[in-house]
């Protein structure tokens, strides 16, 4: 397992992605329950069948966002996977504490004891190298 592997910024990231996923999963599960049950209702009772129509609307919509979550989810880990082999340790810190912790470049840079300048300085390298690494994978 490679330091990057260990770390928690990227580790929570992953839970999270697991998360979002198990809900997208319980989403589409509830979805289809309540496709099923609004199949049993008869045409006659409008208000019924209105109402679970509107929690199928619903259940959808918030799936939808969580799919759209996951995916930047796993957008975002790609880009921190191939651009971290590109930054050095310090810089990858502060991309980390930056970028997923979102800790300000004074807090960074109070928080690791250095300079703010040079902390705004890897800040700025470290985003060009991660935005090169992006630009190759698209």
């Amino acid at each position: 397992m490679s330091e990057f592997d260990r770390n928690e910024n990227v580790i929570s990231m992953r839970g999270e992605l697991a998360i979002v996923k198990e809900e997208i999963e319980r989403l589409r599960n509830l979805e289809d329950r309540l496709r099923y049950h609004e199949r049993g209702i008869p045409y006659t009772n409008i208000e019924e069948k209105s109402k679970i129509q509107n929690q199928i609307r619903e259940t959808r919509n918030y799936r939808e966002e969580q799919e759209k979550t996951a995916f930047l989810l796993e957008k975002s880990l790609k880009v921190i996977m191939a651009a971290i082999p590109q930054l050095s340790g310090i810089e990858k810190k502060v991309f980390y504490l930056q970028r997923y912790s979102g800790k300000s470049l004074l807090e960074i840079s109070e928080d690791l004891g250095y300079d703010y300048g040079y902390i705004r300085r890897l800040a700025s390298q470290a985003k060009k190298k991660a935005e090169k690494t992006r630009q190759k994978q698209a």
